[in-house]
């Protein structure tokens, strides 16, 4: 019943998420948080710093973040991360929605 509600608010605030139309999920703000981090920092550790989460848990939440939005997010470079397109729009995104909640 939940998804249902949602996916009609997503279809009627579509223009405002701005972010692929297979985006059907309600966001979860730290991961918003360490989607921005990784591209920043450029790698999973870095990220992890700043974040005091632990490598393994961002890769954790970076992977379960993927699979909800049903694209890839970043390109793996060896250690470095470099976002999809997708990822950078989510990232814009990201930004305008930490932006709003910080005021």
């Amino acid at each position: 019943m939940h998804r249902m509600i949602w996916q009609r608010t997503f279809h009627v605030h579509h223009t405002f998420l701005e972010v692929t139309d297979k985006l059907s999920f309600m966001l979860d703000v730290r991961r918003l948080r360490l989607l921005r981090e990784l591209h920043v920092r450029g790698t999973v550790t870095a990220a992890a710093q700043a974040l005091a989460y632990t490598p393994s848990a961002v890769s954790q939440q970076l992977a379960t973040l993927e699979r909800e939005a049903g694209v890839r997010l970043v390109e793996r470079h060896g250690r470095r991360l470099r976002l999809t397109d997708a990822g950078r729009g989510l990232v814009e995104h990201a930004d305008a929605v930490i932006a709003r909640l910080e005021l």
